[in-house]
């Protein structure tokens, strides 16, 4: 059973994005993904109390800090957050 989680505490729910691999870059993935400073994460909920970003929704593209997305499990299920003030960039 899939769980819901409301993201609280001026917090916002993510997903991270697929990125193009190269062969380069495949054989060398666990390294280079230890190297990669700011990520594209693609707006899944956000919380009720943030209000710093104007007209941030669901379905955005952000750009955050890699070091700054939260992960965790609830019911072996994986999520990833970012507080509203991590956030660098909104892709249009």
């Amino acid at each position: 059973m899939s769980k819901t989680i409301n993201p609280v505490n001026r917090h916002v729910l993510v997903e991270r994005q697929a990125e193009e691999v190269d062969a380069f870059s495949s054989a060398f993935a666990d390294t280079l993904k230890t190297f990669k400073e700011y990520l594209t994460v693609k707006v899944l909920k956000v919380s009720d109390d943030c209000e710093k970003v104007a007209g941030l929704k669901e379905g955005d593209t952000i750009v955050v800090p890699a070091n700054m997305i939260v992960e965790f499990k609830v019911d072996n299920q994986q999520f990833s957050m970012v507080q509203e003030n991590y956030i660098l960039a909104i892709s249009e």
